[in-house]
């Protein structure tokens, strides 16, 4: 809903729409905080109004996406916004959790 809301369904929709993919999905509802989730959409729009993120992309495999690479934990051009920052570890943190 965050991303794009006119695209939003309800959860019942949602969980029937990822059964009908013939593949495991996992959801992990609240793994990441909604207020984290709106300050790192902030963080990313004024990334984008700087014109900091990449073209967007011609792949296939995501057409139409932009994106900005950033290191945690490594070296950067620049510092990485903080709720950026803190969403990058909640979700490399996933994989252990799963």
């Amino acid at each position: 809903q965050l991303w794009a809301p006119h695209l939003a369904v309800s959860p019942h929709d949602f969980y029937q729409l990822l059964s009908g993919l013939g593949i495991g999905v996992a959801v992990l509802d609240r793994a990441v905080s909604p207020q984290l989730a709106e300050e790192a959409h902030g963080e990313l729009e004024t990334l984008a109004d700087q014109g900091k993120l990449s073209e967007f992309s011609q792949s296939t495999c995501n057409p139409g996406s932009r994106h900005l690479w950033l290191r945690f934990g490594g070296v950067n051009v620049g510092p990485v916004p903080p709720a950026l920052q803190r969403l990058g570890e909640a979700l490399a943190g996933l994989p252990g959790a799963l």
